[in-house]
């Protein structure tokens, strides 16, 4: 009976201390939580045709009001994010804007640039400045850094079909195309 009150006693002072170094390490406890929140950043630069300056037509060096002298047009389709300018004529000219606008959150390289095709192509000249304070440059198409949003930049073409005296009958009819493009990519991208 002796050795029955022993093993009871003994279990419940054992309970006894495992209770308690329990409730002591509770009391000594410490829960601490860090969130981490990410957000890649973006890439977002556009072309806007200014609609609110519209074209400006030349015929023989003399401006125009809505279209060339011989009844040429200009048009911006804004769904198709084109210009179209259709019956151009020797002896014409024609200017537009567009804005380019950075809306990048991150460090961007870029360039704006022209490619050209089409046989008509080779009859014109045609002039992409980027419209400064001071003035217009050429646009520059190589790789550029810049901070975030800070790529904004208006530019001008000019289209010209110039007037020879000679016959340019090989060119009626034709067509051609210039894109007008910029390209971004994000600061550390290998770039050609």
């Amino acid at each position: 009976m002796k050795k029955s009150k022993l093993i009871a006693s003994s279990v419940v002072a054992l309970t006894f201390v495992g209770l308690s170094i329990a409730t002591t390490a509770a009391l000594f406890s410490q829960t601490d939580k860090a969130k981490t929140v990410l957000t890649a950043g973006k890439i977002e630069v556009s072309l806007n045709f200014d609609q609110s300056t519209g074209f400006k037509y030349y015929s023989r060096g003399i401006e125009q009001s809505s279209s060339f002298a011989c009844g040429g047009v200009a048009s911006y389709d804004p769904q198709e994010h084109k210009v179209e300018i259709v019956n151009i004529a020797p002896g014409d000219k024609i200017s537009f804007y567009f804005d380019q606008v950075d809306s990048s959150t991150i460090y961007t390289k870029m360039k704006t640039y022209s490619i050209t095709s089409g046989v008509l192509i080779d009859a014109l000249n045609i002039t992409i400045k980027e419209v400064l304070d001071g003035g217009e440059v050429d646009i520059d198409p190589s790789w550029k850094d810049y901070a975030p949003g800070a790529a904004d930049k208006r530019i001008q073409m000019e289209v010209e079909f110039p007037y020879v005296p000679e016959s340019q009958d090989d060119y009626q009819t034709l067509s051609g195309d210039i894109l007008l493009t910029v390209e971004a990519v994000q600061k550390t991208a290998d770039v050609d």
